[in-house]
């Protein structure tokens, strides 16, 4: 009806209206404080509650006077809000896109973890096979020649295992961008030629030649991830061993300098089984293997060149390969690295002290606990703490460790991680809230995960070492650790970087 120019509405219908539209409010309402309840309120109920305040305002108002006539403009502020509230196309893909981001999240920290447990569990009985193998292959003149070679084929077995491992562990660390690059001050002829050495062993008893050009040019000393250049070349001169049958395999570095920079061009050649044009293309992807169906019996993964151009990128380089099918491939990788010293001034490299063969030192005066729940680790941990003399004493648990520290006085202690009830970060916890309590501990772990070093060394561990681990790794942490309790000093490259030489005087470097 319309009364002195105001239109409004009455009768039965209207009345129906209300009481449908009381009743869907009311179920509205209840709805939501349900789900806030549950889960805490979210944006896509703001809306509705605006609706339910503004309409039954307005509803108010309009009883009171029906002067107060906003129904059309509060339904469309409503839908406005919703609009970009809840039914916007944007704000759903969003939402869908934060749901995806999220279950990728947890899928990807549950691989890290698996990765984690798998590491472990693979490198603790490696650490038995590898050491003592190792132990059996250093009484070479003592034992049969079968015996000797059989330990040498279990520990080159055993390495095998542990690069696959390594190459899994790289692979997810780059993908989660948690692999950080180390650089340090190195000298690229002795490294390369040690490793050029190494990947000897890797021919067998193929008919290949192995050819290693090193262009004598090369700067003495540049600064870069070692680690990671040698774990390059090693991947590339892996692949060319595995897929050449006959024949020969060519290792060529050369170098281009430019001013405090140097280009270092690492060429892998091989007269292998070659690249097909369409396989080159997926050459780089994860867990590609050439030929896989003619070379079902070719060890690996198909990581290594996944994780190579990963690393190359990291550092700024370039990778690029050409081939031909059934004559051969050429890889050929460009890094940039910094020029640390051009040429060796005659001066003694002090890197070198640590790559050379030494006497086993004598710790003839040092008592070491070795905490570890795993009798056969133990086990290896005194087989190989025994050549330096030491007193070795062991404990089987956390506990047992703590209790014989109140009893005796150790010189160091070597604490393995994951052990039933308490574990090892723990117990160093609980021994350092003795204030007396000044013995080192070492973490001795087959967590080998980026960062895990860091971490350990931030909880209070004066120094860390992964399983499986040799005799020159642990003869390092002693070295290391011993001499700073006997304030002596020794040779460490990272201490004298930079330095032009060093003079001794009774027994001292000063």
């Amino acid at each position: 009806y319309y009364v002195d120019n105001i239109t409004n509405s009455s009768g039965p219908a209207l009345n129906v209206l209300y009481f449908e539209a009381i009743i869907y409010s009311i179920l509205i309402f209840i709805i939501i404080m349900k789900n806030i309840f549950i889960s805490n309120i979210k944006s896509k109920y703001i809306p509705l509650i605006c609706f339910l305040i503004l309409i039954t305002t307005m509803l108010l108002l309009r009883y009171i006077d029906p002067l107060f006539n906003f129904t059309s403009n509060i339904i469309s502020f409503i839908m406005l809000i919703m609009y970009f509230t809840m039914e916007n196309p944007d704000i759903k893909i969003s939402e869908e896109l934060e749901i995806a981001k999220n279950s990728a999240d947890k899928a990807n920290n549950a691989k890290t973890d698996f990765l984690s447990s798998m590491s472990h569990e693979i490198r603790t009985p490696l650490n038995a096979i590898v050491a003592l193998s190792d132990d059996i292959y250093s009484r070479s003149d003592t034992l049969d020649k079968e015996v000797v070679e059989d330990a040498k084929d279990i520990v080159s077995a055993s390495n095998t295992l542990l690069e696959i491992v390594g190459n899994i562990l790289d692979i997810s660390k780059i993908e989660s961008e948690k692999l950080e690059l180390n650089y340090v001050s190195y000298n690229p002829k002795k490294e390369i030629d040690t490793l050029a050495r190494i990947n000897l062993t890797r021919i067998g008893d193929k008919p290949i030649n192995f050819n290693y050009q090193m262009d004598e040019n090369i700067p003495y000393l540049l600064l870069g991830d070692k680690v990671r250049i040698k774990q390059i070349i090693n991947n590339l001169l892996s692949n060319a061993f595995k897929y050449t049958n006959k024949g020969e395999v060519t290792l060529t570095v050369k170098s281009v300098i430019n001013n405090d920079l140097c280009n270092l061009i690492i060429i892998v050649k091989d007269s292998g089984i070659g690249i097909s044009k369409e396989k080159r293309k997926n050459l780089f992807n994860k867990f590609e293997r050439l030929n896989v169906e003619e070379k079902v019996n070719t060890e690996g993964t198909g990581l290594g060149l996944a994780i190579t151009k990963r690393l190359v990128e990291m550092m700024n380089g370039t990778i690029s390969v050409s081939s031909v099918e059934n004559v051969g491939s050429t890889f050929m990788v460009q890094l940039p690295q910094k020029i640390e010293k051009l040429k060796n001034d005659g001066f003694s490299d002090i890197e070198e002290y640590e790559n050379e063969d030494h006497n086993t030192f004598d710790f003839s005066n040092k008592k070491v606990l070795v905490v570890d729940d795993n009798k056969l680790n133990i086990k290896v941990a005194k087989k190989v703490l025994d050549k330096f003399n030491l007193e070795v004493d062991s404990a089987s648990s956390a506990e047992e460790c703590i209790s014989k520290v109140k009893e005796k006085n150790y010189d160091l202690i070597l604490m393995d991680i994951m052990m039933p009830d308490v574990n090892g970060e723990v117990a160093l916890k609980i021994l350092k809230e003795d204030q007396n309590f000044i013995t080192p501990v070492v973490a001795l772990t087959a967590d080998a995960l980026v960062g895990s070093k860091e971490r350990y060394l931030s909880l209070g561990f004066d120094a860390y070492l992964s399983k499986p681990f040799t005799k020159k790794d642990i003869e390092k942490v002693l070295v290391d650790i011993f001499s700073k309790m006997d304030k002596k000093y020794v040779y460490n490259p990272n201490k004298w970087n930079n330095v032009d030489g060093i003079v001794i005087v009774d027994d001292e470097v000063i």
